[in-house]
């Protein structure tokens, strides 16, 4: 009987799996299905082979980059796990984060999974908390000089927007803060309600924030070194991506034009579908350089997140089975 009901739970575990990535495949067609394909071949005809080669492993540079900070919280905190691997559990949480409306956020729970297998829950929870407060810090201080740039330059920009979006990515960067200054929210918090497993692993996890922070400077040090590689790269590839086309932007424009990209992610669309080339558009022709341009630029940019979402959905889909076969054999 116990074999049975196993056998069941399994059966259901995979069925639950294979909709899950069934769902991921069919936004995936959706927003694959508004690419302008005859843009695309349009553009990929007229870029060099060379030119094709450097954007592949300027990305494939980036991805590692961008487990590279993960990837020390993780190792710091006790996991065994090399940066590869580390590398495919975010491009697997980039897949449901890409597909999620909002921004970029819906694929924390699934690197916060994944590396459970290597550390605690509080110490996954601690590595990823970390992880994501650099990773919006970076994104904040980009969006405020891009938008500052655009503001200079006398664009009319939507402000107020971007302001709230400011805000609110500004939010797990005020409660690193306030842990830094020896305060815990969640530790207040626990003594109000009831002691909720999650809860106490929340506990955990802020006690071991408020370790690496006072203990561990020359990680966080590291982390924003890293941090600052990554978005380096980001906007090399953008202006590789422009130069490539045939535009050469100044560094005020290429700015303001990057201001548009981060703003269309943050909006609550899966995959900035729409709203990513529109801004594209509008922006270019707003710096007097032909709009076709614009959508150019964000044809790439979406035929990019499209082929990384399918690589990711494929490694989420191959970790969770590879996990399912491993608890299979275990019980039997």
């Amino acid at each position: 009987m116990r074999i049975g009901q196993r056998i069941g739970t399994n059966w259901k575990r995979q069925l639950f799996s294979s909709g899950v990535l069934a769902l991921g495949f069919a936004l995936l067609w959706w927003v694959a299905r508004h690419v302008p394909y005859r843009s695309v071949w349009q553009i990929f005809s007229d870029l060099s082979g060379l030119g094709i080669a450097s954007l592949v492993v300027l990305n494939i540079c980036i991805l590692m980059l961008m487990a590279l900070r993960w990837w020390l919280f993780l190792r710091l905190l006790g996991a065994k796990l090399d940066l590869i691997r580390a590398t495919l559990y975010r491009l697997a949480g980039y897949s449901v984060s890409y597909l999620t409306p909002g921004p970029q956020f819906g694929g924390e729970p699934v690197q916060l999974v994944l590396s459970q297998r290597h550390v605690s829950k509080a110490s996954a929870l601690s590595a990823l908390v970390l992880d994501r407060i650099y990773d919006l810090s970076a994104s904040v201080l980009v969006l405020i000089i891009s938008v500052s740039v655009a503001l200079v330059t006398g664009l009319a920009i939507q402000v107020t927007q971007a302001v709230w979006l400011i805000a609110v990515l500004l939010l797990p960067v005020v409660y690193l803060l306030i842990l830094r200054n020896g305060k815990r929210p969640l530790y207040w918090l626990q003594q109000k309600l009831p002691n909720w497993g999650w809860l106490q692993t929340g506990v955990t996890s802020e006690t071991q924030l408020i370790d690496i922070q006072q203990q561990q400077p020359t990680v966080l040090m590291r982390a924003a070194w890293v941090t600052l590689l990554t978005w380096l790269a980001q906007i090399w590839e953008y202006w590789l991506m422009l130069w490539l086309l045939g535009a050469t932007l100044t560094w005020d424009q290429l700015f303001t034009a990057l201001a548009a990209v981060r703003i269309a992610f943050l909006l609550p669309m899966p995959g900035a579908l729409g709203t990513l080339e529109a801004g594209q558009i509008w922006i270019m022709e707003q710096l007097s350089i032909d709009p076709t341009i614009g959508l150019a630029v964000a044809t790439l940019i979406r035929l990019r997140d499209i082929l990384l979402a399918i690589i990711g959905l494929g490694c989420l889909w191959f970790f969770w089975n590879t996990a399912q076969q491993t608890e299979t054999s275990q019980h039997l």
